[in-house]
């Protein structure tokens, strides 16, 4: 399909159900701010010792913040530029449903879909589509809930 059949066919690519667009994913996503700990998985781990960081600093926990979450996965905000299929073990950080003053940690392992840097005038800092690949079920269910009351107390 060429570029102008394409655009003649952006009704197709963006269906919409009385009035509002519709969700094409198979998860519910959400906006939020969610601290996120993440190293490159094809990486050593090694012991969170200043010694150690600098003696490889390719094996660090990075930080980092999580922008929007769903079940299958997150957009993250990061200083670097993460290529696609890049496999990462990273810890993401839900508040508890009845303190949210308490933060629960979710570990998975996740695979960078896609990467896009933020703008020209902040050339380090990039957005990154991870997706799910392992993640217990347990901890899903945490954050299904975690999203599940962000919607609730968004339609408030």
């Amino acid at each position: 399909m060429s570029l102008q059949e394409a655009s003649s066919h952006d009704h197709l690519a963006q269906p919409e159900r009385r009035g509002t667009p519709f969700q094409r994913r198979r998860h519910a996503r959400v906006s939020a701010s969610l601290r996120v700990e993440y190293r490159i998985a094809a990486e050593p781990a090694v012991p969170e010792v200043p010694a150690a960081r600098l003696a490889r600093p390719g094996a660090r926990v990075r930080e980092s913040v999580a922008t929007s979450v769903s079940g299958g996965g997150l957009l993250v905000s990061t200083g670097e530029r993460l290529p696609v299929g890049t496999k990462l073990a990273m810890t993401v950080y839900v508040p508890a449903a009845t303190l949210a003053a308490v933060l629960i940690p979710i570990a998975c392992e996740a695979r960078v879909v896609w990467t896009d840097i933020v703008s020209v005038e902040r050339p380090d800092e990039y957005h990154c589509g991870v997706e799910f690949v392992t993640l217990d079920e347990r901890d899903r269910q945490r954050l299904v809930a975690f999203i599940q009351a962000t919607e609730a107390t968004a339609t408030v």
